[in-house]
């Protein structure tokens, strides 16, 4: 064997080894970040367990606080009369008021996560129990007006020779696919204008029924008016 072949099996040697390590580093690479991973996502599973554990905690107490205020509520309808009725909803109400304005200890945002929970749209028992007064309503919205139709009018040139103009508006055009082309714009927004309006609107009169709901309960309670 020559000193050039001896040369050579050394290299090829030393490359085979090269390439046995880099692959022995490859895989406890990939075995390190294949066990992140797992581990990742044993902590994702535990988060959604914990989170799932304290929603269902929330539910539960929403529940329970609905199904209780129900029972009291059966109870004096069954035990009470109507004028005994009024007297203990409008002392039950009252005494919340007090113990959410005074009596609240160290929970510093009672008060105010309660008013925000009990004024929200959505929240059908401040209505029925006004701890807290909703703001009235707002002027009930208008519909948005509909483009007019591409107005045709004739003009007469020296006098004697027709000429037709077409209007949107007071846009006027020469031609009758300009006047189409900005009066279908308008009329596209027209429509999402609409489709906004009819969402606002159907909001505004579920909000307008709970707010005289609310009054028509602080009258017949008698009610002090709410904070």
């Amino acid at each position: 064997m020559g000193m050039g072949d001896a040369l050579a099996d050394v290299m090829l040697e030393g490359r085979a080894r090269d390439a046995e390590s880099s692959a022995r580093l490859a895989q406890a690479e990939a075995s390190r970040l294949q066990s992140k991973i797992h581990n990742l996502e044993l902590v994702q599973i535990a988060a959604a367990a914990v989170s799932e554990r304290l929603q269902w905690k929330y539910i539960g107490q929403g529940e329970g606080f609905k199904a209780l205020m129900l029972g009291f509520k059966k109870t004096a309808d069954k035990m009470l009369s109507e004028e005994q009725k009024k007297e203990f909803f409008k002392d039950a109400i009252i005494f919340a008021r007090q113990f959410i304005k005074e009596e609240s200890g160290e929970i510093k945002n009672l008060q105010e996560s309660t008013i925000s929970a009990w004024t929200d749209e959505n929240f059908g028992w401040s209505a029925v129990y006004p701890l807290f007064e909703i703001s009235p309503p707002c002027s009930e919205p208008t519909a948005p007006i509909r483009p007019g139709n591409i107005d045709r009018r004739v003009k007469r040139l020296f006098f004697f020779i027709p000429y037709r103009l077409y209007f949107v508006g007071e846009q006027k055009f020469h031609k009758l696919r300009n006047a189409k082309r900005l009066f279908d714009s308008l009329i596209e927004v027209y429509e999402k204008e609409m489709v906004a309006h009819l969402s606002f609107h159907a909001r505004w009169v579920k909000y307008k029924e709970k707010y005289e709901k609310q009054q028509a309960r602080i009258a017949e309670y008698a009610l002090p008016r709410p904070v």
